[in-house]
């Protein structure tokens, strides 16, 4: 009987407690109307009955006569003041998230009720974090609406340029892997078409002379070939595309021409002859490359004196380079000066006029098996000596797919008053000519 008569004391206390607090709220309900309210969380399980008290804590008559149904009558009173306490609290935290969505988005009106459910159910913070996210979805995507009487936009125009197709953002999409493969030949047929070649623009120096000639030497580029093997780096898709015939016959056929290969001679035959594809037919196929200089950098020395002791010797090193350009029209430019490659690239154009340079005519020869070929050039003229013409005969040495490297074979002169043809002695100094490729002269 003893933990039954502290329960019941507890109890008490707990009642008297509840009854001071409830004067202080203004909306104090009843615990009749503790009905209207949404049910009460299950109570907690009865407490098993008490066992017999001692003789000197014997329940007394109050205790007796007490109703069984207190417990639950206190229990509701307790639930309804902490409801009184709570109700407030959340019809404001309502009307302020009601009245901050609506002057977001200028509706003016609330998504929220306001009558008894409401505040007896307040709206949660995830369903109204979900509310908001579906209005600004909804504002989103709402379409734009013409004023009435204006007209209606243009339809989007295809792109006209590569720099429209391709855009500038790296990391927004480009359908280029769904576009055929006939879509990507024509775009590479159109890569290869020869363009208009750059206008010559020569650095005249003091000890040079520039006279346009009447005729350029060089009106288009040759098949871009570089940019098609660029192409067949990106991926595999392009590597096979690359490689079709058809492309690599336009190049074919852009290249081998006179003085190429002679003028009696058709590029069908050849390829008969050869018995290889377009493609093996321009990489193992002797040609001279027009797109840039061959350059023969040549050093000897030379005895010197010295005017403070005769008892030394001193040598001189000079150093000295040949330069050869050859055009598709069968012209060719020849140059011996001491001036380094990168003064001297870009003035060796048709028209300038400068000691030791020549201006003459070429041709290839290439034997039955294809695999190295003779470059002769001939009637080189300086004007800066009027009596002589020279020649020269070089040796195309064999490197598939770069035919970078030319020998000097015979260098001779001609003196045109006298017919006599004198022949240079070959000299230790001479060194081959090696190709290097100059931007400003295109493909």
């Amino acid at each position: 009987m003893q933990h039954g008569t502290e329960l019941e004391r507890f109890r008490a206390q707990w009642q008297e407690e509840v009854a001071k607090q409830r004067p202080r709220h203004t909306r104090a309900a009843p615990a009749a109307s503790s009905a209207a309210s949404p049910a009460p969380p299950a109570p907690p399980p009865a407490a098993p009955p008490p066992a017999a008290p001692p003789a000197d804590h014997a329940p007394t008559d109050e205790a007796r006569s007490a109703p069984k149904g207190k417990a639950r009558s206190a229990y509701a009173d307790r639930l309804a003041a902490l409801l009184d306490t709570l109700v407030p609290a959340h019809e404001a935290a309502a009307e302020a998230a009601a009245r901050s969505a609506a002057d977001a988005h200028d509706t003016g009106a609330d998504a929220h009720d306001t009558g008894a459910d409401a505040a007896a159910a307040p709206p949660s913070p995830t369903a109204l974090a979900t509310d908001l996210d579906a209005l600004h979805v909804e504002a989103d995507a709402a379409p734009t609406i013409p004023p009435p009487g204006a007209a209606p936009a243009p339809p989007p125009r295809p792109p006209q340029t590569v720099h429209a197709l391709h855009p500038a953002d790296v990391d927004a999409p480009l359908p280029a892997a769904r576009l055929p493969d006939e879509v990507w030949m024509c775009v590479f047929q159109h890569a290869l078409a020869p363009t208009p070649a750059p206008p010559p623009a020569p650095r005249v120096q003091e000890h040079t002379e520039y006279r346009a000639p009447p005729h350029p030497w060089r009106v288009w580029t040759g098949a871009d070939y570089v940019t098609l093997e660029a192409c067949a780096r990106v991926c595999w898709k392009f590597r096979l595309l690359t490689a079709h015939p058809q492309l690599w016959r336009a190049v074919a056929h852009a290249t081998y021409v006179p003085p190429q290969i002679p003028p009696s001679r058709s590029l069908a035959a050849l390829r008969d002859a050869r018995q290889q594809g377009w493609r093996d037919l321009f990489v193992y196929e002797p040609r001279v490359r027009q797109h840039g200089v061959y350059i023969a950098a040549c050093t000897y020395t030379q005895q010197g004196l010295s005017e403070e002791n005769v008892w030394v010797r001193v040598l001189h090193v000079v150093q000295f380079y040949r330069y050869l350009r050859f055009f598709p029209n069968g012209r060719c430019l020849s140059w011996l000066t001491t001036d380094a490659p990168r003064d001297t690239v870009h003035q060796l154009v048709p028209g300038m006029r400068a000691k030791g340079l020549a201006a003459g005519r070429w041709h290839l020869l290439t034997d039955a098996s294809g695999g190295t070929g003779t470059v002769v050039v001939e009637d080189l003229h300086d004007p800066t000596v009027p009596h002589y013409r020279f020649q020269m005969t070089l040796h195309l040495v064999h490197a598939p797919g770069r035919w970078h490297r030319l020998e000097l074979i015979e260098h001779a002169s001609l003196h045109l008053r006298t017919g006599e043809v004198l022949p240079f002695p070959p000299q230790k100094h001479q060194r081959p000519f090696f190709f290097s490729r100059v931007r400003g002269y295109g493909v």
